[in-house]
């Protein structure tokens, strides 16, 4: 019966003192817990790979420059939305997280879908068509057609249309200066300068109209004078009209 008072006693000291124990750290646990979630989230690194020279680069909607960039930047910890963006390119968004001190490698290759034509021409403003479609008016600078093979026509008032058939490239820009031709009405109304007088005032005019009148007299004065000496002809009314 001591024996088993004995062991008894010894099983309930080693649960005071597992309990004395736990007591004790649990504390201890919570405070080193409470203290790595306060601690500092450090920024992670941000690191791109892309071989589409010249992209500009969007974190966040704010733009951080173009490809290739400087260097590698620093980021907050946590999500981020990403953008990349060339003229005559696919535009890329998307999304990624950046944990806290570590790093983040991306990477991002644009696609070429359109190429970039700018065309400098003698009459501002003239109509350019791709395909029989208006695709703008000139000064056409940096504007994105289609690839292929195309028909392009530049139409001005007082000018010949312009035509030709261009190899569009995507991604590649193609610059185009187009002389259109002016049409001999247009030179002719240019090279005047001034406005053609109205018929009554030129003296031509005026001249024909003198001689018509004086002739007209002349024949009434000789009927006249040949009825006074006894003709007996059929009497002539002549009357004179001018339009």
């Amino acid at each position: 019966m001591r024996t088993l008072d004995n062991g008894n006693s010894r099983a309930r000291r080693a649960l005071v003192t597992l309990i004395t124990i736990a007591l004790i750290l649990m504390p201890l646990h919570a405070s080193a817990k409470r203290k790595r979630s306060a601690a500092p989230q450090l920024p992670a690194t941000l690191v791109i790979y892309s071989l589409t020279e010249g992209a500009r680069v969007e974190i966040d909607g704010k733009d951080v420059g173009s490809i290739p960039l400087d260097d590698d930047f620093a980021v907050e910890p946590g999500d981020h939305t990403i953008r990349l963006s060339k003229l005559g390119y696919s535009e890329h968004n998307d999304t990624f997280t950046a944990p806290s001190g570590g790093e983040v490698e991306l990477e991002i290759d644009l696609i070429p879908v359109a190429g970039i034509v700018t065309i400098n021409a003698n009459a501002e403003g003239a109509t350019v068509k791709v395909d029989g479609k208006i695709v703008g008016v000139t000064p056409f600078v940096d504007q994105e057609v289609k690839p292929g093979k195309v028909a392009l026509s530049i139409e001005a008032p007082g000018y010949e249309p312009f035509l030709q058939e261009l190899q569009i490239v995507a991604g590649q820009p193609f610059p185009l200066v187009a002389e259109l031709t002016k049409l001999p009405e247009a030179e002719l109304g240019a090279g005047a300068g001034t406005m053609a007088p109205e018929f009554y005032e030129d003296v031509w005019f005026w001249t024909t109209v003198g001689a018509v009148v004086l002739g007209g007299v002349a024949t009434a004065l000789a009927l006249t004078i040949g009825q006074a000496e006894g003709d007996s002809g059929p009497s002539v009314d002549y009357t004179l009209q001018i339009r």
